[in-house]
């Protein structure tokens, strides 16, 4: 194995239930997590989009922000229940997310 992920069997794809918005209040200003299929959009101070995968058993989560912020970038998901969820942001810290209706969080 080289690493290179190729195409994706069933054990590899990406957990249905996480599809959804989510909040977070614990790093700084809020945040929306927002997650269709494989697709991630991240809103707040900075808008960033990319892609949600499953690797090495784990959900991870690679972003792109329209302004260069590289804060939360890439991030691997740990579920606490069907409504809560902590995504660990390399080089950042961790946001605490719940699962909720966003377009009350965003301005």
């Amino acid at each position: 194995m080289n690493g290179t992920p190729s195409t994706q069997d069933a054990d590899d794809r990406v957990d249905t239930t996480l599809t959804g918005s989510w909040a977070s209040f614990s790093a700084g200003p809020p945040v929306v997590l927002r997650i269709e299929g494989s697709r991630v959009e991240l809103l707040g101070e900075s808008h960033c989009r990319g892609t949600l995968s499953k690797e090495d058993g784990g959900h991870v989560i690679r972003l792109k922000c329209d302004d260069g912020n590289t804060d939360r970038t890439l991030g691997k998901i740990y579920r606490s229940g069907t409504s809560t969820m902590t995504v660990d942001w390399e080089g950042f810290g961790a946001d605490s997310m719940q699962r909720t209706d966003s377009e009350s969080f965003i301005g």
